[in-house]
């Protein structure tokens, strides 16, 4: 049996707003969506934060944080069968 790893983000926009009646500033992290992936990219994450409807302008600060681990577990004849193409490569 072989396996892959793949992790669950939360993704989403953040900005910083005013604590009401301070004059102070805190973060605040806006969640939108949650993507499975091994790993993401600033522009991966926007794609999906607009994938979600959300308006996601150049500019706007984004975040992603792992929230869960996904194993996928196959073996090697059920990956052969699954795969769209097969190339042999030449050894280096």
């Amino acid at each position: 049996m072989r396996q892959i790893t793949f992790y669950e983000y939360e993704v989403g926009v953040k900005k910083f707003e005013q604590v009401e009646g301070t004059d102070m500033y805190q973060l605040a992290k806006t969640p939108v969506a949650t993507v499975e992936a091994t790993s993401l990219t600033k522009s991966d994450v926007r794609k999906a934060i607009i994938e979600a409807g959300v308006e996601c302008p150049r500019g706007t600060e984004v975040y992603w944080t792992k929230v869960g681990k996904v194993l996928y577990r196959f073996t090697t004849e059920a990956l052969i069968a699954a795969a769209e193409s097969r190339e042999v490569l030449p050894l280096d």
